[in-house]
């Protein structure tokens, strides 16, 4: 078992295994930063969009009219990047040997919201371009932004700039980043997946969205820790991060890496 507090560059595997030591240590706030992110978003899916869960539900999406869809999506995405810029500053934290503060985790992810949105928005959409090209350009923009929203979240600079910082670290680490990338989110797909089917064969749709919001909660801080963990794994490899923060803790000048 990998230690939390050992930074040094690491494998796939040991990445996810941190993770899981960060999220276990800091279980109860960094399920609150997502259920405080995530419950505005499931009113609205039982309310304003009631009608459209029901049709994904039972098969009937094409039915559904185009203002509705892209309303859902976009407020999807908003949602989805607030909880991630949240738990971005928890994980990061938490890594760093910080306390995880709830509250100070959106109040310094509130003011980089817009720009993980929009950068978001850019990389899915090349993402899902690469899909209708063929499938390894879609892989490859995957792994060239591996580090949005981290980039963002906690170095402060905008969309463009996080998606260039973002390609400048994936250098040489492609594979190692979508390997982690596909580890993770496979895994978390395999557990709300499974959950929901198990529970669909005994529960009505209101249940089924419930079930499913709760499992998304307590499973769902394991991915963005994971995308901290491998943003700083890549600066570890890239920049000699553990050196910088060495150098820190004795409270000296770290020497300049080079590239």
């Amino acid at each position: 078992m990998t230690t939390t507090n050992t930074y040094r560059p690491r494998a796939a595997t040991e990445i996810i295994d941190g993770a899981i030591q960060i999220v276990r240590r800091n279980y109860v706030p960094m399920v609150t930063v997502v259920a405080i992110a995530y419950v505005p978003f499931l009113v609205l899916q039982m309310t304003v969009f009631r009608g459209l869960m029901h049709s994904v539900l039972t098969g009937q999406i094409l039915q559904l009219s185009i203002a509705t869809s892209v309303g859902y999506y976009v407020m999807q995405l908003v949602w989805f990047a607030l909880i991630d810029t949240a738990m971005m500053v928890a994980a990061s934290d938490a890594y760093l040997g910080r306390p995880v503060d709830i509250a100070a985790a959106f109040r310094r992810a509130a003011p980089r919201l817009g720009a993980t949105v929009i950068a978001s928005l850019i990389k899915y959409v090349l993402v899902g371009l690469g899909f209708v090209v063929f499938f390894f350009p879609a892989l490859a923009f995957v792994a060239l932004y591996f580090a949005v929203p981290a980039t963002i979240v906690l170095e402060g600079v905008g969309p463009i700039a996080g998606l260039r910082r973002s390609a400048l670290l994936s250098k040489g680490l492609q594979w190692h980043a979508l390997g982690t990338l596909v580890m993770i989110y496979g895994l978390y797909f395999v557990v709300i997946i499974g959950a929901a089917i198990l529970v669909s064969l005994f529960a009505d749709q209101t249940v089924i969205q419930l079930f499913s919001a709760i499992a998304t909660i307590l499973v769902y801080p394991f991915v963005p820790t994971v995308q901290a963990l491998l943003y700083y794994d890549a600066r570890i490899r890239k920049e000699g991060f553990d050196i910088e923060l060495l150098a820190q803790r004795v409270g000296v000048s770290p020497v300049p890496q080079s590239a």
